[in-house]
């Protein structure tokens, strides 16, 4: 009997703009931090299709999401996944997740970032 899990993970790299930490800087004063990119505070696994998992269909899904100035993602597309009802189910998932916003010069910024779901399937009995 087969069972399934799913396994995500965030790729430690931004894909466009990346960001910085800090409170803002006084008024006519430079912001001296370093950019950085997002972190993520919620992780929103994504559902394994009962269709798939019928047939025994295993892939992982590469996902590019737009992480908003509020940490939320307002934009996610499949950048690699060769079965459609996985590619959406990652979606459907990558969309829920939730970061703390990259950062620039002391300010919130939009920021690229990579999100992998894999989906597998593991055999019951352990062996």
């Amino acid at each position: 009997m087969l069972t399934f899990r799913t396994i995500s993970l965030m790729l430690a790299f931004v894909l466009s703009t990346c960001s910085c930490t800090g409170g803002p800087a006084s008024p006519g004063q430079p912001c001296d931090e370093d950019p950085v990119k997002p972190k993520l505070v919620f992780y929103q696994p994504a559902e394994y299709p009962n269709e798939a998992l019928e047939q025994g269909i295993e892939e992982s899904v590469l996902i590019k999401v737009l992480v908003a100035e509020d940490g939320r993602v307002s934009e996610a597309e499949v950048i690699s996944g060769q079965y459609v009802l996985l590619n959406e189910a990652a979606l459907a998932a990558a969309m829920q997740c939730v970061f703390e916003p990259g950062r620039m010069d002391c300010e919130a910024v939009p920021s690229w970032m990579a999100v992998v779901y894999r989906f597998e399937l593991e055999d019951a009995s352990g062996l």
